[in-house]
């Protein structure tokens, strides 16, 4: 398969590369399953209820107060239109924000995404290093898949892992 590589950036090509990114992540959504189901038993969208379809502004709320899971959430429904109009760049920064706070999904989300950047590939191998130690088995299986699907190099793999190591050291911040 022929590869073409962008040695300048236009706003064309800036904007094809951002609705590309946008179609990964619906991708990504899709292939994760996009579940109303918590990363875990007791990450819910909001504290006070178990209710999957919380209103659009007590969401926004929660995933501005830094709840990941809301993160996820918002990221979903801002991407398919639910709820909100349709905002595929704005779905990508939920996303990354929701996997900078720990949401397993999430992580597996930003990689599948970062597949479309230029270089892309150390950046996604390092989120699915990430989904691949997660405590879901299912994501940690998506993850081990992703990374195999990659065939990293030694050199590129040692990248990923260094990668992941400055992810998980802002992960960990983020969670203090």
């Amino acid at each position: 398969m022929n590869e073409i590589k962008e040695t300048t950036t236009t706003p064309l090509s800036q904007c094809i590369r951002r609705f590309a990114a946008a179609e990964l992540l619906c991708l990504a959504l899709l292939c994760a399953g996009c579940s109303r189901q918590p990363s875990s038993p007791t990450q819910d969208v909001r504290p006070d209820t178990k209710d999957p379809m919380v209103p659009i502004t007590e969401l926004r709320k929660s995933a501005e107060e830094g709840r990941a899971a809301s993160q996820r959430e918002l990221a979903g429904r801002l991407l398919f239109g639910q709820g909100v109009t349709a905002d595929p760049a704005a779905a990508l920064v939920w996303a990354r924000k929701a996997a900078l706070n720990g949401d397993e999904t999430a992580s597996l989300w930003t990689g599948r995404a970062a597949l479309n950047e230029p270089d892309g590939r150390i950046e996604a191998a390092a989120w699915f290093l990430i989904g691949k130690t997660g405590g879901n088995a299912a994501i940690r299986q998506d993850a081990e898949n992703e990374i195999e699907a990659l065939g990293l190099t030694g050199e590129e793999l040692a990248l990923a892992e260094t990668r992941m190591a400055e992810l998980k050291q802002t992960i960990l911040t983020n969670s203090k």
